[in-house]
């Protein structure tokens, strides 16, 4: 048994070709026809292509940027379990004190430390809405 080439008629039969036949192009117009397809594809490589290399830079950038913001945050959910002692530590603390003395313990430190450092506030009802207000002592005012 032998492997036979079935007979040629002489015509090429590539897909390029075939397309070339169709037009009827003589060599010289074909190789015309394949330089300007050349000079195009460089034309709109440059025109299209090239200006998006930049891009790359920004988009490492971008990449090493999440990446940094990735460990951040997975460092901060690791430290859950410390978290959660921490605010179980504090509720049995907060247990002790009742909510309306709690409020007006924390309005007379800041009071406090307000005059320490010499911070006027003018209406101490804005920043904590649910306190009555009260009316400013001499002792609240800095001495001049």
């Amino acid at each position: 048994m032998e492997f036979q080439l079935p007979p040629s008629s002489g015509r090429r039969s590539e897909p390029m070709f075939r397309f070339f036949d169709r037009l009827k192009l003589t060599p010289s117009e074909r190789r015309l026809v394949v330089g300007i397809g050349r000079v195009a594809f460089v034309v709109l490589n440059y025109w299209v292509v090239w200006p998006r290399f930049g891009d790359f830079k920004t988009i490492s950038e971008d990449i090493a940027s999440m990446e940094e913001k990735r460990r951040l945050f997975q460092r901060e959910i690791d430290r859950r379990p410390t978290y959660e002692v921490l605010l179980r530590s504090c509720r049995r603390r907060a247990r002790l004190l009742p909510a309306g003395e709690e409020r007006i313990q924390f309005r007379s430190d800041m009071e406090r430390l307000a005059r320490e450092i010499g911070l006027q506030v003018p209406r101490w009802a804005r920043c904590c809405p649910n306190a009555a207000p009260r009316p400013p002592t001499r002792s609240s005012r800095p001495s001049a």
